[in-house]
């Protein structure tokens, strides 16, 4: 798959240091909490099942992220401003 070629393309990479990878779950939570990530949010959709499959659910989850928010963190990017 994609994502297994692009782990070894990482691995594999001279700049790699096995060293920076956390060695347990607490610290790969602390390092995801210092990262600057958008929050996701998300809520249940539902689903016009008539011509579907009788196996197809009424309803699935939806994943999202604000538009506003993400406009801001563009807006902010001191990289982008000079452009």
């Amino acid at each position: 798959t994609a994502a297994y070629q692009d782990l070894i393309q990482i691995l594999l990479h001279p700049k790699f240091e096995k060293s920076h990878l956390p060695t347990n779950l607490q610290s790969l939570k602390r390092q995801c909490e210092q990262l600057p990530l958008m929050k996701i949010q998300s809520h249940m959709v539902p689903i016009n099942i008539r011509n579907t499959p009788s196996t197809t659910k009424d309803s699935t989850r939806v994943y999202f992220f604000s538009l506003i928010e993400h406009l801001k963190r563009i807006l902010k990017n001191p990289s982008l401003s000079s452009q």
